[in-house]
């Protein structure tokens, strides 16, 4: 085991078997925009202030895989 997630040296290397296994490292950073993947920014903006409805509007964007954030969403 020389290399992350307990795997050996041609198993990390080998296509498509480090990604079954998830990071050990603290230092990680896991989720829906993480900044490690492009992801399609939202089509409109939204007028919603923040609150509950708009926590809404944003788990609906994280589950088609869209920026969580449009340039043009109300921010007060």
């Amino acid at each position: 085991m020389n290399r992350p997630r307990g795997l050996c040296w041609s198993c990390y290397y080998t296509p498509g078997v480090k990604e079954q296994y998830p990071s050990t490292s603290k230092y990680a950073v896991r989720g829906v925009g993480n900044g490690m993947n492009c992801t399609a920014q939202p089509p409109e903006p939204t007028a919603v202030p923040p609150g509950p409805d708009k926590v809404a509007i944003l788990a609906e964007r994280a589950a088609r895989g869209e920026q969580l954030f449009h340039e043009g969403d109300a921010i007060v």
